[in-house]
């Protein structure tokens, strides 16, 4: 009797050892007495190496192989009219006062100055109608076409006129002064004008020889003195005028 019951204790307790170590479709089971992982894997270094990571964002965009480049700088303004450009009417030559002088050839932007005030390149000159600024020169390059650079003080661009000082004329144009002024012969404008220059009677402004500072209504012009007809030959003006001795203030110049 105590045989028989050594027996079934074997067998139970082989059949307890078989089922701790096989679970359903040869599955490994776990016990009761496993312990559990205290936490997840995590991944290290050498787990992430051979991933590609994500790009960071560039911190500022691509400057291009020739580096950043600034943004263009907005064109000049085109430059305005300057004195002595050319003109065909007043608003050619920029805001008032400034004005176009046709009397000159191609017109002459100049604009009206109380001595000292014309723009840079220009300088304040006594005319026929009052002080106006004359484009100054160095050379002729410095001068439009059909402009030369006179010899005078300050050096101007003037009109390439041919008729003389003293000469007789018709329009500024012909003049090498740049100046054509019809006198009063009388009460009346004489025959015709002369080329000239604006003088000062106090000897400021002086007249090239044989001239002198006469009054011709309101303003004062050099005129070639003279005693006599003899003195008046004509030195070169147009269409052969003949000039004579008249009376002006003070004494007698030449005219036609």
């Amino acid at each position: 009797m105590a045989r028989v019951v050594h027996v079934v204790a074997l067998v139970v307790v082989t059949r307890a050892v078989a089922l701790a170590g096989c679970g359903p479709y040869g599955t490994t089971v776990r016990s009761d007495t496993d312990t559990p992982d205290a936490v997840e894997d995590v991944p290290g270094p050498a787990d992430v190496a051979g991933e590609a990571m994500p790009d960071a964002p560039d911190a500022t965009p691509d400057a291009g192989p020739d580096g950043p480049s600034a943004p263009d700088a907005p064109d000049a303004p085109p430059p305005g009219p300057a004195i002595g450009d050319a003109c065909r009417d007043n608003p050619d030559c920029g805001q008032f006062p400034a004005i176009c002088a046709l009397n000159f050839p191609g017109g002459y932007c100049t604009t009206p100055c109380g001595g000292t005030d014309c723009p840079s390149g220009s300088f304040c000159a006594l005319t026929a109608s009052g002080r106006y600024c004359y484009a100054t020169c160095a050379s002729a390059s410095d001068c439009r076409p059909g402009y030369a650079c006179a010899t005078k003080n300050p050096r101007q661009c003037l009109p390439t006129g041919n008729v003389p000082m003293y000469g007789a004329c018709q329009d500024a144009g012909q003049c090498a002064s740049a100046l054509c002024v019809t006198p009063l012969c009388g009460t009346s404008p004489c025959a015709g004008g002369i080329c000239t220059e604006a003088c000062s009677p106090t000897g400021a402004l002086t007249c090239e020889p044989p001239g002198r500072c006469f009054r011709f209504g309101s303003q004062h012009f050099c005129a070639r003195a003279c005693t006599s007809a003899a003195d008046c030959a004509e030195p070169g003006g147009t269409g052969g005028a003949l000039q004579t001795c008249r009376p002006g203030d003070p004494g007698s110049f030449c005219s036609p």
